[in-house]
């Protein structure tokens, strides 16, 4: 190729030369031609025909030379194809060559396993054939004894009447035999909970295979993982004493390519590993849990994992996830801390964990197995199938589980409002009160902002949970607020209560209803004097967290359109402290943190002016109201997956009405389905740009279930009394 060049540059030189050679004869003819212009005519056709044979001359060489040029370009691209093409083929052959040499190192490290399944398979043969031989031995020993003791007996006759007890005699003899014939010749330790770790004490690695155990050691003991094997790994530590704490070094290996891994402290955040990088990490384990240690999300060319005790009583570490890797079924023989070889195989004995029904209910089957199957298996069957983004959900679990105990209840529960990034709650001193009743928190620096929030409180017969929720409200950090409480007609003391506080907070601005007119329509009366920028709720038995109203105008405002409507989370609570936990979904999570309608927060003018007001129903215009802002708002709608509320789960609350509520692991109820196909059916009608319900809607747009209407004069009256 590089030859080719030259010759064509040599080519091109001669082209230049020639071409400047046939410019000079050009100059020359037109300066011979002014010199014989005045020459004679023979002479001058004579110069002319010579010039002319010279030009003739040039120009054929000059066309020779560009068939040579145009040949040899034809060649060079010629080449330059042949070149490319044999480039390609080399790649070919080269890829070819790592796939075989991909292919034959695959083929070495199966040799490599089936060297080490061999090895371990005569190991045991040998293990096998010296326990023959000891039975052998044993049998023919047992054999003589036996004979020599019929023999002693029979010899032993003296009398007639002894051959009577002759065959009793006999047959406990044989007794005798049989029972020592099937008595371990060997005495091993037995504990069915270790597996065999090692066949060979020079070796000090396993391929983990589903799970295994090892011995914890002052050197490493190491578990190679095969590649592709990832998931959850959890370890449980079996101690020679109970309640026992051990220190363990850990340390990762990426042996032929990179490997990600996270661990249960998210803190740690990711690490990846590259080919051959370690990375070590200290560990405290107790042994009353199984333990989420790390989770491998890639693993390139397998992990080597080594445990090193550091400090702590003589233990095992069992480690397990749900991988099955191609070559199972390796037996193998462990050495203890001791020295003491176990030459028997030993599988896992944890505890029986039930299997997962439904996938989207780990924390509902978890939180009934505590009844069935007690607290730890509970605890083992969360563990094991909750999704890590859910983990902080197990906090609610463990909660449940430590009723009674007020300090362990309160840890739980704020770990899990930790989560949500809100302040933690506390219990008053009240002891002979409901839990739920003594939740208080302390409250964080308030917020002062030319922002208002109106807050519409319908209340009806509440008298127990009224103070404690309108002091929730009172508590908020976003102190330009606006309480509106609405007293439905209450028949107990809530209308005295309210009187009461409203007397205390200038905040407060209470309506009193002449007749029950029901939640919703004593929430469009409190609209009608509300003066906030933006427009929420509060039913008169939940507890709002002191950052309810703070957190959601943090998370409107950092959103570049403010959403004009967008609603948070609650979780449900009994008196006693007890979380009761629902399907995972969009309703709800991770089994708890549910969607809270009533927080549904609105922009005052959008409320009033595009969206009217709720339907005058007795249950579920919250759901309506939110899906006719959805129609006008879409994606500008939030929900937000903040913790905001604790709500009361009241077995008299409308929400747990056996008639009207919502059925807990069966969803709505017959008159709630009905409620909620009659508003869809009408919805189907509308179109963003009309989607007012005013207020009163005298003729209603859909049916409500029969029994639950509103008597028209009733809604009139309660307006009356608002505008009086």
């Amino acid at each position: 190729m590089p030859a080719d060049r030259e010759g064509i540059k040599k080519i091109e030189s001669t082209l230049n030369e020639l071409s400047k050679n046939r410019d000079n004869h050009s100059t020359f003819d037109s300066y011979s031609n002014k010199k014989v212009f005045n020459a004679d005519e023979s002479k001058f056709q004579h110069n002319n025909t010579h010039k002319g044979f010279e030009y003739e001359s040039f120009e054929n060489q000059v066309n020779r030379l560009k068939n040579e040029n145009k040949i040899l370009k034809d060649e060079n691209s010629n080449l330059r194809e042949k070149y490319h093409t044999s480039l390609k083929v080399m790649k070919c052959h080269e890829q070819k060559m790592r796939e075989l040499f991909s292919i034959f190192r695959v083929e070495q490290e199966e040799k490599y396993r089936h060297l080490l399944l061999v090895e371990e398979l005569k190991h045991e043969i040998g293990l096998l054939n010296s326990e023959i031989h000891k039975q052998q031995d044993k049998y023919s020993r047992l054999k003589n004894q036996l004979s020599y003791r019929v023999g002693s007996t029979l010899v032993g006759i003296k009398e007639k009447k002894d051959i009577v007890g002759l065959p009793k005699k006999i047959l406990k003899d044989y007794i005798d035999f049989k029972s020592n014939l099937n008595r371990q010749s060997v005495e091993v330790v037995k504990d069915s909970r270790l597996q065999l770790l090692a066949f060979d004490n020079s070796i000090n690695h396993i391929f983990f295979n589903k799970n295994c155990t090892v011995a914890l050691r002052p050197q490493f003991v190491s578990v190679v993982l095969d590649k592709n094997i990832d998931g959850e790994f959890n370890v449980e530590l079996y101690s020679v004493k109970a309640s026992t704490f051990v220190d363990v070094q850990v340390k990762f290996q990426a042996l032929k390519g990179k490997c990600v891994l996270e661990f249960e402290d998210k803190s740690l955040g990711l690490h990846r590993i590259e080919k051959g990088e370690c990375f070590t990490k200290k560990i405290t384990l107790s042994d009353d849990r199984v333990f989420p240690l790390f989770n491998i999300l890639s693993n390139k060319g397998g992990v080597k994992v080594s445990f090193k005790k550091l400090k702590g009583v003589p233990s095992y570490l069992n480690i397990s996830n749900d991988h099955k890797p191609s070559i199972d079924g390796l037996y193998s023989r462990r050495i203890d801390d001791t020295g003491l070889s176990i030459s028997k195989e030993y599988r896992t004995n944890k505890k029986v964990v039930p299997l997962l029904k439904k996938p989207n209910a780990v924390l509902f089957e978890a939180d009934n197995l505590i009844a069935t199957s007690g607290k730890e298996v509970a605890r083992a069957f969360a563990e094991k199938y909750i999704k890590n983004k859910f983990r902080p959900a197990l906090n609610v679990l463990n909660a449940n589980m430590v009723l009674g105990d007020d300090e362990k209840w309160l840890n739980y529960i704020n770990k899990y409002l930790d989560s949500f990034g809100c302040s933690p709650i506390k219990l008053t001193n009240q002891v002979n009160k409901k839990l739920y009743y003594r939740i208080r928190a302390d409250k964080p620096k308030d917020i002062s902002s030319s922002i208002k929030v109106s807050i519409i409180m319908p209340a009806f017969n509440a008298q127990s949970t009224i103070k404690n929720s309108i002091n929730s409200i009172l508590s908020q950090t976003w102190t330009n607020i606006e309480l509106i409480v609405v007293n439905d007609c209450s028949e107990d003391n809530t209308w005295e209560i309210i009187k009461k506080i409203a007397n205390e907070d200038s905040r407060i601005r209470a309506i009193n209803n002449p007749s029950n007119v029901g939640a919703y329509v004593s929430k469009n009366i409190g609209l009608r004097i509300a003066t906030g920028h933006y427009i929420t709720g509060h039913d008169s038995d939940d507890w709002a967290h002191p950052q309810r109203i703070e957190n959601h105008l943090k998370a409107i405002n950092s959103e570049k359109v403010k959403p004009r409507a967008s609603l948070t989370r609650m979780i449900r609570m009994e008196e006693n402290g007890y979380f009761p936990f629902y399907l995972e979904g969009t309703f709800c999570l991770d089994g708890v943190l549910r969607v809270a309608s009533i927080t549904c927060m609105f922009e005052t003018n959008f409320l009033k002016d595009t969206l009217g007001g709720w339907d005058c129903s007795r249950f579920g215009a919250d759901s309506e109201i939110i899906a006719r802002a959805k129609m006008v708002l879409g994606k500008e709608f939030k929900d937000y997956h903040q913790m905001s509320m604790i709500c009361l789960n009241a077995p008299n609350s409308l929400t747990n009405n056996p008639i009207h509520g919502v059925q807990r692991g069966k969803g709505l109820s017959p008159s709630r389905k009905f409620y909620k196909d009659q508003w869809t059916e009408w919805h189907k009608t509308l179109n963003k740009d009309n989607v007012y319900l005013e207020f009163p809607h005298i003729n209603r747009k859909f049916q409500v279930p029969e029994g639950t209407e509103i008597p028209v004069k009733n809604i009139l009256t309660a307006i009356d009394n608002v505008n009086m």
